[in-house]
């Protein structure tokens, strides 16, 4: 028997001394460690207790229902990556397997079950069990590496700056050629800067260490300093940018911090990818006990495969002719993370490549 079977520990829960023995005995045979409940609190604290690698769970519990006992174990984090094979004495019908499984279940059986048939569910979810592990671990040690090269990449960036404005102020007036490499190093800098936030940002999401300050924000105050931030880039490729927000007073509760980035980042992004002379157009309007946003542009547009996929983390889909570097894929990402902190949506439309795009962020408004 592989190695890996041999150590692995399932929990058997079955109130029917009989079925419950007989299961124990193939399992054990079969080289895995069995231990065993006869109700669903038992069954609760042990999987919390000893984190059984699967558990092999009845549907009729004198207590607690297998269904309720999958839902809760599936619900805490603790127990949450715990495999459960659904067990269930008579057929119960399709819609109790469609029950279990859309509770959490990762399969189920319905008995009497043939010990070659038992084993090798076992094994197969010992298998997926095994893979989602290494996958985890691979997406933590991202997150960590994230975390690290973003901070390694901010430490220069300090003295970089600095040396910088010291120099303009020792040396204020030069020649237009210094002037000019002075603004390169400032303009590549500042890109810099704004990259490297957005990869600690994101880092510090997929580690659950961002905490909104949330509070009641205006939408003139927070649409205008975003405005503000993207007014570089926009000026820098000569857009025309309109502005239409409602003249009386909108407000969210949330972070205005955030919220400021939530749509400089979304400006910034339609900057980027929409051609020099193009045009830019954020908008708000209300829509009943919503916010919404919205930032158009004629730019290079989105083909339809594409769309799906925009937001996910380092998506680069499409590139202007015009742009040396159009960043890593990661500012639409944090958007969506932001967004979902404040409980809104986001989505995204284009009539195809070419044709511009449109982003619309719905934002639930203060209470009255």
């Amino acid at each position: 028997m592989p190695s890996n079977y041999s150590i692995s520990r399932i929990l058997n829960v079955d109130d029917n001394d009989g079925a419950r023995y007989a299961k124990s005995r193939v399992l054990k045979h079969a080289g895995f460690d069995v231990i065993e409940a006869a109700n669903g609190e038992d069954a609760l604290r042990l999987a919390a207790g000893v984190l059984p690698n699967l558990i092999l769970l009845d549907v009729k519990l004198p207590d607690i229902n297998g269904f309720e006992v999958c839902r809760r174990l599936k619900g805490d984090p603790t127990t949450q990556a715990i495999l459960i094979l659904q067990t269930s004495a008579s057929f119960l019908g399709i819609p109790d397997k469609i029950k279990a499984l859309d509770g959490g279940a990762d399969n189920y059986l319905f008995e009497p079950i043939e010990p070659e048939e038992l084993i090798a569910n076992v094994r197969a979810l010992l298998r997926l069990g095994k893979v989602e592990r290494e996958l985890r671990d691979v997406d933590r040690r991202k997150d960590e590496f994230l975390a690290t090269l973003a901070h390694e990449l901010r430490n220069p960036l300090a003295p970089i700056r600095n040396a910088l404005e010291l120099m303009r102020l020792l040396d204020p007036v030069v020649p237009e050629k210094q002037e000019k490499a002075r603004q390169i190093i400032q303009r590549h800098t500042d890109h810099l800067v704004r990259l490297v936030d957005d990869l600690l940002d994101i880092s510090r999401i997929s580690q659950g260490k961002i905490n909104l300050v949330n509070e009641r924000v205006a939408l003139k105050n927070f649409i205008g300093n975003a405005c503000e931030l993207s007014a570089p880039i926009v000026k820098s490729r000569n857009h025309i940018f309109t502005l239409d927000i409602p003249e009386e007073p909108i407000w969210i509760d949330g972070d205005s911090v955030r919220l400021t980035q939530i749509v400089a980042n979304l400006l910034h992004n339609a900057a980027k990818f929409t051609p020099v002379g193009g045009a830019i157009s954020p908008t708000a309007y209300q829509l009943e006990s919503n916010l919404v946003i919205c930032v158009s542009d004629n730019g290079i547009g989105i083909s339809e495969d594409s769309l799906g996929g925009i937001f996910e983390l380092f998506a680069q889909v499409g590139h202007a002719q015009d742009r040396v570097q159009d960043g890593l894929g990661i500012g639409l990402s944090l958007v969506k993370n932001l967004v979902k902190m404040h409980r809104g949506e986001v989505c995204v439309s284009s009539e195809g490549l070419g044709k511009g795009c449109v982003f619309k962020v719905q934002l639930p408004l203060a209470a009255a």
